[in-house]
């Protein structure tokens, strides 16, 4: 295993990076969002995402993730800093030329197999258990089902194409997972990878029945469940950034899996909804949308108070690539 300094050395000795790249490679390896690596000690140990990140590129795209591709890469763009490659004969050449990025990603596009490609090729793991890579991490098929299954074993996936999948658990990774680790969680269905994952049950949801859950250890941070115990399928709802869970009420929280909320009806007779997005809470009318300053206003927000803010001009983006100016 790779330490940070054992790893820059690597790099070095095969050419690949510079000393001003060094720091944002470990970054990125280590990126809460996506995390492919974690730290054991100092050690650099490989995450499933990781390994499956890896395999696909290794298996459908050997060429770009070649030592040698990557030196002769680096070299190419020392030239262009140095104006002796024009960086637009270059770049057409490696993305739109006939065999380049482009042309390689739509041929294989149609050739991979989504279900072949999230099942992990660990050496140690009986494929007719596999841990497969999905959406919202790592999983293992119940007891009921067959590594045939995996392409529609996936909590995306409806109620009725879905068969029974099971978490991994967080603090398992791909070099220290074992086969008989797999199969006991697979014959406890799972219940153990609740319990260390930190979910605990803080109530019942007023409208529904169903219980909510909260688990402060997502893979994405800390998320609200709501179901999932019962049999059907669960509904999750991120904690609002730089908030506390515990600042939330069960009515707060049950009206968030009640999103989006029609808040009324605009005076062109088209609703006006609430709801939350990629980029956080926000309210809409047709194609016009607003930015919410919280995720309560999600709740709380009124026709009037909405047609208000829908009324004022959208902010100025700044245009992409714009560097500040001093």
């Amino acid at each position: 295993r790779f330490t940070e300094a054992s790893l820059i050395k690597k790099l070095e000795e095969l050419g690949i990076g510079r000393p001003s790249t060094y720091a944002t490679i470990i970054s990125a390896l280590q990126s809460p969002r996506k995390e492919y690596v974690v730290k054991d000690h100092n050690s650099l140990v490989p995450t499933f995402l990781g390994v499956a990140v890896n395999q696909l590129l290794e298996k459908d795209f050997s060429k770009y993730v070649d030592y040698d591709f990557t030196k002769d890469m680096e070299s190419s763009l020392d030239e262009i800093a140095a104006h002796k490659i024009d960086r637009y004969d270059y770049l057409k050449n490696f993305y739109a030329a006939e065999g380049g990025l482009k042309d390689t990603v739509t041929k294989k596009s149609k050739e991979i197999k989504k279900a072949d490609a999230k099942k992990l090729d660990l050496p140690q793991i009986a494929p007719e258990n596999p841990i497969i890579m999905g959406k919202f991490g790592p999983y293992v098929l119940g007891s009921s089902q067959s590594a045939g299954d995996a392409d529609k074993a996936s909590p995306e996936a409806s109620d009725e194409a879905r068969p029974d999948f099971i978490g991994v658990p967080r603090e398992w990774l791909p070099g220290t997972v074992t086969d008989e680790m797999v199969k006991a969680l697979i014959k406890d269905g799972g219940r153990k990878a609740e319990t260390s994952a930190g979910i605990t049950e803080i109530g019942t949801d007023p409208k529904t029945g169903l219980t909510i859950s909260f688990n402060p250890d997502g893979k994405f941070g800390a998320y609200w469940q709501l179901g999932g115990k019962d049999g059907g399928k669960p509904k999750f709802f991120g904690v609002p950034k730089r908030t506390d869970a515990s600042d939330y009420t069960i009515d707060e929280i049950s009206g968030f899996f009640s999103l989006p909320r029609v808040i009324g009806t605009s005076a062109e007779g088209k609703d006006i909804i609430a709801a939350n997005g990629k980029y956080g809470p926000y309210i809409g009318c047709g194609s016009e949308f607003r930015s919410l300053k919280n995720a309560r206003e999600l709740l709380t927000i009124s026709l009037e108070e909405a047609e208000a803010l829908l009324a004022q001009p959208k902010p100025e983006r700044k245009p992409r690539g714009a560097r500040r100016t001093k």
